[in-house]
């Protein structure tokens, strides 16, 4: 995204959950802003009020961000989780084409599908992304869907669109079995407007740990601590959905890379 405005946007509300990304987050993401020229701001407010708030719902104001009046001069708006880490190495984002919203398909593991099945059967979960739609009540016959902890926005196209789309959907948002990320996979697949993106824009540790390391929970914590500063060298941008093993990464957070290979 040479010579393009770019803002790196991170909701995080709740005491803790700030102070989580406060401590093991927010300086990756603020180095990786400076390496490349981007602007980061982090939203610790919700961006309209949920009464009573409620986990699923909240997910779906992440729709939002490319609409806010803020944002508006950027080229592109990229929606962080707050419990994404960023490596030193990792190079700027690719420049989406108009009108497409950049993801990386979170049901291809190493451009194939059968790495994430082997981890859904094992523990009991739909097996495919077809039948992850039909949880949200949707037939599809597409396996692919995107992982919503980063999205790369062009506010020109999207932040009309999905305020809109968020404003007419909200009040169904118990029909989609993962919140805005299932309601967005559909739109998005039904309206061909996703550009996917190299995985390691966001690579989530709990399936990276279970298909290169079954046996984790059961090793010396000094190979964990190795191999969690594994993954963090080879993906870029490193996601902790569920909070899975965040002691280790608090341990290795500030290590450069060392050249370290995959383990498998």
């Amino acid at each position: 995204m040479s010579q393009q405005r770019v803002a790196i946007v991170i909701l995080v509300v709740n005491k803790p959950h700030i102070l989580t990304f406060n401590l093991l987050f927010r300086l990756s993401v603020s180095k990786y802003c400076d390496r490349h020229g981007y602007d980061l701001h982090v939203l610790t407010e919700l961006i309209e009020p949920l009464e009573p708030f409620v986990l699923k719902k909240f997910y779906w104001q992440r729709l939002l961000i490319p609409s806010l009046p803020q944002f508006q001069q950027y080229d592109f708006v990229v929606s962080l989780d707050a419990d994404i880490f960023i490596s030193e190495s990792a190079p700027s984002l690719p420049q989406v084409s108009p009108g497409k919203i950049g993801a990386v398909n979170e049901r291809k593991y190493f451009g194939n599908y059968d790495w994430r099945e082997t981890i859904q059967k094992k523990m009991g979960w739909e097996l495919t992304g077809i039948e992850w739609y039909r949880q949200s009540g949707e037939e599809r016959s597409s396996n692919d869907h995107l992982q919503g902890g980063l999205l790369i926005y062009q506010p020109i196209w999207h932040g009309d669109l999905m305020k809109r789309l968020y404003s007419e959907n909200i009040s169904n948002f118990m029909k989609y079995y993962q919140d805005d990320q299932s309601f967005l996979s559909i739109y998005a697949l039904d309206n061909d407007c996703i550009e996917w993106l190299d995985q390691r824009f966001n690579c989530v540790w709990f399936f990276w740990k279970e298909i290169m390391y079954p046996d984790f929970d059961h090793y010396p914590q000094h190979v964990q601590i190795h191999l969690v500063r594994n993954f963090i060298n080879l993906n870029w941008f490193t996601h902790w959905t569920g909070r899975y093993d965040l002691n280790h990464l608090e341990n290795v957070r500030n290590l450069a890379p060392t050249g370290l290979t995959h383990n498998f």
